[in-house]
């Protein structure tokens, strides 16, 4: 590697502050809009900036995993179906309503 990428490289750091992932998001997007060739300089930088803005997101902004049976009700939601349609999938009439009445734990 040479000294000058990994000088652009260490100039890198994580981010701590709404302002820093607001500019790291910004600088992720702009290397998007380009052809950047895998194993260049710009695909490193992209590599970390992502890394980084993972790293923040994770802190600031957990996604707490959803049951299986929310999913499902979100998605009918989504689709703009209703219980009665996700019945026409099952073989026994009421098997949509006995998975979806089923609290989560």
């Amino acid at each position: 590697m040479t000294r000058l990428k990994w000088r652009k490289l260490a100039m890198l750091k994580i981010i701590k502050t709404e302002e820093e992932y607001e500019l790291a998001l910004e600088k992720a997007y702009s290397l998007l809009q380009e052809d950047i060739v895998l194993g260049s300089d710009q695909a490193d930088e992209l590599e970390l900036i992502t890394l980084l803005i993972e790293h923040y997101e994770e802190a600031n902004y957990p996604i707490m995993p959803s049951s299986p049976i929310e999913a499902i009700k979100f998605r009918l939601d989504q689709l703009g179906k209703t219980q009665t349609e996700l019945s026409k999938m099952f073989v026994v009439r009421s098997g949509q309503s006995e998975i979806l009445s089923v609290s989560a734990n």
